[in-house]
């Protein structure tokens, strides 16, 4: 029998065991795809699920038909979506209770940076967001607390889900066909997220940097 923290584990890293999740839970591997992506992108507490290099990783199986590259394109795009426009709402939903001053611990002034901020650069902040892991979970949540005009939100929302999980899957349908790719597929899941946090930490460093 499974224990807990093998599950949580195995969530948490299911880039690296989706064979083995494929191969135990044959159609319902896609449900739990959603359900994956849908969180990483719509809970702002819970940013450090797998994303780009899960959607990689599928595209590799998909190249070798365990997987459908059409079922998994729906399935990225809309549970991307979907989470990211829940997060919105959470974001909305926080700054409900701001404004009635029952989150009195949070600084007025930070709120009204982050809403001059998306004022400006929202649109591209979200587009931009989905491809910069942790960044595209909180993202959309701070377009919430700012109010982000949500048809604008809603468009970028899409393109940047449509393009992310379009060009992800691909890659790793074409690259996962290489054989130094596919028979290291470990590693290069791991280039991939070292890849994918350089501009997070790029932004953490640089301001240090400059000190």
């Amino acid at each position: 029998m499974i224990s807990l923290s093998d599950m949580v584990s195995g969530v948490l890293h299911l880039d690296q065991h989706i064979t083995w999740a494929v191969a135990h839970y044959h159609e319902a591997i896609y449900w739990i795809l959603f359900v994956v992506v849908f969180v990483e992108n719509g809970v702002v507490f819970i940013p450090f699920l797998p994303g780009d290099s899960l959607v990689f990783v599928c595209g590799s199986l998909a190249a070798t038909h365990s997987l459908r590259l059409d079922w998994l394109t729906f399935v990225f795009l809309v549970s991307s979506v979907l989470g990211a426009t829940f997060n919105y709402w959470l974001g909305v939903y926080f700054k409900r209770h701001l404004d009635q001053g029952r989150l009195r611990f949070i600084s007025r002034q930070y709120i009204d940076q982050t809403q001059a901020y998306f004022d400006k650069y929202g649109a591209l902040t979200i587009g931009f967001a989905r491809f910069l892991p942790i960044v595209r979970t909180f993202a959309p949540f701070l377009a919430g607390v700012a109010r982000m005009d949500f048809k604008k939100f809603m468009f970028f929302n899409v393109l940047g889900g449509v393009v992310w999980s379009v060009a992800l899957l691909l890659a790793g349908y074409y690259f996962g066909r290489i054989p130094l790719v596919r028979d290291n597929l470990g590693e290069v899941v791991l280039v991939i997220l070292v890849v994918s946090l350089l501009p997070v930490l790029a932004k953490l460093v640089w301001p240090k940097s400059r000190t």
